[in-house]
């Protein structure tokens, strides 16, 4: 990087700033001093209870009416139809079939640690080489995908994920890339207009992706919507298909879309508008802080913060308007006092700190405005190796969660490997 290597911000934590009285050096719990050595240690044991959960389906989710995920209540992806549920939930869920492996935690290992998972990854791809999943356009959240429409954030993921362990061919990256572009809206409406089916879409941007391509039959009632996190997963797809495999981003291109009345409405739209446009709208949310709060299918605003820092990170020359905001926005959160354990977006779940610590080395912050709140991850690992369960995301229209021990440690490995986790897997054996 060119830049100098930043702090976390402080220019929201002035000495009156309550932020800062909440994390007073007094407040704060004693931790001892982060150690490398224990940061190896940590790392190789989190790697060896990975691979004891990697199962023939992978790395899967487990899902749970609670961000807390109880024992009582909390069930594994393909056992989900199995369990007692609610109506609602029971008639949500049937869509999704039985005994079904989803692709969404598997593909999000491999894009966070590339070639580092070394044998870890191995039967990932080797099961999503059995499922054909390293040569299809669009991926949807299961592999097999039954009543669920194909979306571009699954897409971004396993488009990344499967190209940073070499199992997807450039055209395959090519293809994929084009489907995302194609998923821009192709108009502008307001909240209270773009209301379908009895749902809150909420606001339609021309120009910017689209969670879900709505010209499948399994689109159904879904409705035309945006997730900023699902738009940083999807542009950073794009933009890796741009640097690697000469795919186009100027230059006109056809995209459809289907209305509310039925019908299948095309129109040409310029590809340099469209990456303008996705960039524009993760800019306005940082700007306004439309992620405070988490977004549609992420409760916790640090999955936004972690998945828009890895543009910067990757893409320095195309995104240098992020860096700042991002860097801002990530000041926020850093000295954010804890919350319930029920809140998904409390800033104390290691899922979420995690995150933050991610987000922080891919903006560059220097290692050592790092190292307390490694430490405090470092004291979360749980006697098997592991992290404990959290919830990464969310059904947009019920509160069921998603998330697992497994998920927790991959994302707590990449935090406490840093830059190791893009470099060769020797680089961290003892």
């Amino acid at each position: 990087m060119s830049h100098s290597s930043p702090s976390i911000p402080s220019r929201e934590l002035s000495h009156s700033s309550p932020l800062r009285r909440t994390r007073s050096r007094r407040c704060q719990p004693r931790l001892p001093p982060f150690s490398y050595r224990a940061n190896l240690v940590a790392a190789l044991r989190g790697f060896r209870r990975l691979v004891e959960c990697i199962e023939p389906v992978g790395l899967q989710s487990w899902v749970a009416p609670s961000a807390t995920f109880p024992a009582a209540s909390t069930v594994a992806m393909p056992d989900l139809l199995a369990a007692p549920l609610p109506p609602a939930a029971r008639r949500k869920f049937a869509a999704f079939g039985d005994r079904q492996a989803e692709t969404f935690t598997p593909f999000l290992a491999l894009k966070l640690f590339g070639p580092i998972l070394g044998q870890t990854a191995a039967p990932i791809v080797d099961w999503a080489r059995v499922h054909h999943l390293e040569r299809v356009r669009r991926y949807h959240f299961f592999a097999s995908p039954g009543a669920i429409a194909a979306d571009t954030d699954c897409t971004g993921v396993a488009l990344v994920g499967l190209h940073r362990v070499g199992a997807l061919a450039a055209h395959h990256l090519h293809q994929g890339a084009e489907q995302i572009m194609q998923s821009a809206a192709l108009e502008s409406l307001s909240a209270s207009e773009n209301r379908t089916h009895g749902k809150d879409n909420g606001e339609l941007v021309e120009g910017v992706f689209k969670v879900y391509w709505d010209d499948e039959v399994q689109a159904g009632t879904r409705g035309r919507k945006h997730d900023p996190s699902c738009v940083a997963n999807a542009l950073h797809a794009v933009f890796l298909a741009a640097k690697r495999v000469g795919f186009s981003l100027r230059g006109p291109m056809v995209a459809s879309e289907r209305r509310d009345h039925g019908g299948l409405y095309s129109r040409c739209i310029d590809r340099a508008f469209v990456i303008e446009r996705n960039i524009d709208y993760l800019l306005c949310c940082l700007d306004q802080q439309g992620f405070a709060l988490g977004t549609r299918y992420y409760p916790s605003p640090d999955a936004f913060l972690c998945f828009a820092s890895a543009l910067v990170r990757d893409f320095p020359e195309r995104v240098a308007c992020l860096r700042a905001p991002l860097l801002g926005a990530l000041g926020t959160r850093w000295y954010a006092p804890a919350t319930s354990a029920e809140d998904p977006a409390n800033p104390a779940s290691p899922i979420n700190l995690a995150m933050r610590i991610i987000a922080a080395q891919n903006l560059g912050v220097r290692p050592a405005a790092i190292f307390r709140e490694k430490a405090r991850l470092l004291q979360m690992q749980l006697p098997s190796g592991g992290w404990p369960a959290a919830a990464l995301f969310k059904l947009g229209s019920l509160s069921y969660y998603f998330g697992s021990e497994s998920m927790s440690t991959v994302f707590a490995l990449r935090a406490l490997l840093g830059p190791f986790a893009t470099s060769d897997p020797a680089a961290i054996r003892p």
